[in-house]
């Protein structure tokens, strides 16, 4: 394993200490300057070089490096470095048995981890390179729209099932079909802990960090929820109460938590290694899931070996306990009672939108819908017996002659059933399965509905599908030939439409501009 730099003065590291990956020397500086709060003066305007062969080191410069690379004081404060290892290891007490010697192959799984994760920290600059950005110069930060955050999240999609064929050999040696399963689980727990502890680094919750550098301001979510091509999923007065229900669920689930508990990075990554390797996944194999157990109890035991390197054992396992709560909450974020399947014919930008009568913007979720395959897109915790409205927005399709086409249907969940249990959209090639989560159970449940659950009825109740095209006109004969064809479906559904952008569209061979047809 390759040898891993002190934060602070690039020498040789040997462990964690107050939260950061430090040598002795710069451990032991900074333990004593806090301790008897010490002040310096810097005669260079602090400009110092602060590397180890350096020498004299500025003490001043110094002990401001400590702080901007994280070093935490309130650990010197309460009388501990940290939940890592101390500046030489712990001998073994025969009057206490506290504590215990702790060496860096002790949590060889929690160090690779970090190892592999500073390669992506730095493969993500080349990746999310914007063109015409010199490499050799760091870009400001911007906020980004939602298509924007959907092309990024796609890239980063592939490049994290990536990392964790090479961050975990049980992982990278499971069947294709094993791996998909844990992945797809895996993947919106990661972006939601992950954005939990960038914002601890930068100290801030007004703003949802991306890993490309970039952010989503909470403040002023008309800056996300915007189309600069035209198409605007909702209107700009429903964005606040959008964003808002968004953060405020987030925050309280995963970001406060983290905040609260100050959690440092090697335990971010613990809880990224707990969360992929869940046993209790749906359609994994009694073999997979006898791995995934494997894996959790060994990254649990080096999670606490690295607290007991410091802590009392009271301390550690009120430690453990507190951050492995977070957990369950990443849970709920990504699982609950209803879930949403979808399939499409043909390659589409989506985003789809979910409102009840106590919040018009419950969930907006920009998506990209994949040719011909299925894709689960979680769960979403409802209300039983209330009826909401599910809205899809669906980008140009010039294939299918659509430059936008939006639809709002109807549903209601009934406990274990929902109406309807699928929903086609006509043109797109878009199917919808709605299904009960008979393993959720939480306050709206009286009990879990896995004995009732009883297939959603026939013939669709409080389901009126509303469709709104703009259309390519030169292709409107094989729309409408389409629309005819599909109108088997069951979905009962009226459209309004016209044709936008003709000049764009337009090839008939004649040269002239058709007439606008409406649907």
């Amino acid at each position: 394993m390759t040898e891993v730099e002190c934060a602070v003065c690039r020498a040789p590291s040997n462990g964690f200490h107050f939260g950061v990956e430090v040598c002795s020397a710069c451990s032991s500086f900074f333990r004593r300057t806090v301790a008897k709060n010490l002040s310096f003066k810097c005669w260079r305007d602090g400009k110092c070089e602060i590397i180890s062969t350096s020498s004299p080191l500025c003490k001043r410069c110094r002990f401001e490096k400590c702080m901007a690379v994280g070093m935490n004081k309130d650990m010197v404060q309460h009388g501990r470095e940290g939940y890592g290892s101390r500046e030489t290891p712990l001998a073994v007490s025969t009057c206490s048995p506290m504590f215990f010697n702790l060496s860096r192959s002790e949590f060889q799984l929690l160090d690779t981890i970090m190892e592999t994760y500073s390669k992506v920290e730095k493969i993500r600059i080349g990746m999310h390179q914007q063109k015409n950005e010199s490499f050799f110069e760091k870009r400001a930060p911007k906020s980004v729209s939602y298509k924007e955050s959907i092309e990024m999240f796609v890239k980063e999609f592939y490049m994290v099932g990536d990392w964790l064929s090479h961050c975990f050999p049980d992982f990278a040696a499971f069947p294709p079909d094993q791996k998909d399963i844990l992945h797809r689980s895996f993947y919106l727990q990661f972006v939601v802990l992950e954005s939990g502890y960038f914002s601890i680094k930068n100290k801030r919750t007004d703003i949802r960090y991306l890993p490309s550098g970039d952010y989503v301001d909470c403040t002023k979510p008309e800056t996300y929820y915007v189309d600069p091509e035209g198409f605007q999923p909702i209107k700009t007065e429903d964005a606040p109460k959008m964003c808002a229900a968004n953060c405020h669920c987030f925050h309280r689930n995963v970001t406060f938590p983290m905040i609260r508990e100050n959690t440092n990075l090697i335990e971010f990554l613990a809880l990224t290694g707990l969360a992929l390797f869940d046993p209790d996944l749906e359609s994994i194999s009694i073999s997979c899931a006898e791995t995934c157990r494997k894996n959790r109890s060994r990254i649990q035991r080096e999670l606490l070996q690295y607290y007991m390197s410091t802590m009392s054992v009271e301390e550690a396992s009120i430690r453990f306990a507190n951050i492995f709560s977070i957990i369950p909450n990443l849970q709920i974020l990504s699982s609950g009672l209803l879930n949403i399947h979808l399939k499409s014919a043909h390659h589409q930008k989506a985003t789809i939108i979910l409102s009840d009568e106590v919040d018009p913007m419950y969930l907006v979720l920009p998506v990209i819908l994949p040719e011909n395959q299925e894709l689960n897109l979680g769960g979403f915790i409802v209300d039983f017996n209330r009826l909401y409205t599910v809205s899809i927005l669906l980008d140009e399709t010039p294939r299918l002659g659509l430059n936008s086409s939006a639809y709002h249907g109807k549903l209601t969940p009934i406990r274990g059933t929902t109406s309807p249990s699928k929903l086609n959209l006509p043109l797109t090639g878009v199917r919808f399965d709605f299904e009960c989560d008979p393993d959720f159970h939480g306050e709206k449940c009286s009990e879990q509905c896995q004995s009732s659950c009883t297939p959603a009825p026939t013939t669709p109740r409080d389901l009126e599908l509303k469709v709104d095209y703009t259309v390519n006109p030169t292709k409107l004969e094989a729309i409408v030939e389409m629309l005819k064809k599909e109108n088997e479906i069951e979905n009962s559904f009226s459209t309004n439409g016209g044709a936008r952008n003709r000049e764009q569209e337009l090839d008939n061979g004649s040269g002239e501009v058709p007439e606008e047809k409406h649907l």
